[in-house]
């Protein structure tokens, strides 16, 4: 049996006309697992397990997967505890494949980046480290891993981070998102086009705490319903 009948995969990325999600073998953890819908279907050949990172019945627990520079990001969790990771379908599955970007909190702490998107050939998401909490990250993938790929936008200096979250992306050319850049307004709504990131909206001297960001239109975004704005 190819699945453990209590998966939760949660939700599955569309990936080179293939579709990946995590699923659990009867003799491996939860892993990364893939679909090919131009096949018949049969027992673990399709889908099948891509690899068993985590031999036994540890967990890779591949989840936030997205897709950028014609490879498959997601959280993945591995010793050095959640982080980045990365599959590149056209290369054989190996040791090295799906594999760790960085370990951006060293040691076994999780750096647990979520919210991935991508803004033009960038990968935008938040995680948190020892250095500056959790931020919001930038990663070019056209550029080795280093300490300054991904590189930490840190609004919020210091090790408090500014709690971002509710990432929104509009014509993949723009992020709204909610954090608090430590300038005594408290969480409110921020824009990180390619080239800077902004705050765009304060409400008075009261965070508005933006929640439920929607796309409205080419440029820009909603909140939440209470508050009815947007930015376009």
């Amino acid at each position: 049996m190819p699945f453990d009948a209590s998966v939760d995969s949660g939700t599955p990325a569309g990936y080179n006309i293939k579709v990946y999600f995590e699923g659990r073998g009867a003799d491996s953890g939860f892993e990364l697992w893939v679909y090919d819908p131009t096949q018949p279907n049969v027992v673990d050949v399709n889908p099948h397990l891509v690899r068993d990172t985590q031999p036994g019945q540890s967990s890779l627990g591949p989840e936030q997967f997205t897709v950028v520079a014609g490879k498959l990001y997601f959280n993945g969790f591995g010793n050095e505890g959640h982080e980045l990771w990365v599959y590149d379908s056209a290369v054989a599955p190996s040791a090295n494949n799906p594999r760790l970007v960085i370990d951006l909190f060293p040691g076994a702490s999780d750096a647990y980046p979520a919210e991935l998107t991508v803004v033009g050939d960038a990968l935008y998401f938040e995680a948190q480290s020892a250095t500056v909490g959790r931020e919001v990250w930038k990663y070019d993938p056209a550029v080795a891993p280093s300490a300054n790929n991904p590189l930490p936008l840190d609004l919020t200096p210091g090790v408090n981070g500014s709690a971002s979250g509710h990432f929104v992306s509009a014509s993949g050319a723009r992020i709204g998102f909610r954090a608090d850049g430590n300038n005594g307004l408290g969480s409110e709504l921020w824009l990180l086009p390619k080239t800077r990131v902004s705050l765009i909206w304060q409400r008075g001297p009261r965070a508005v705490f933006p929640a439920t960001l929607r796309v409205v239109c080419k440029r820009g975004f909603a909140l939440r319903p209470t508050t009815a704005r947007r930015h376009c």
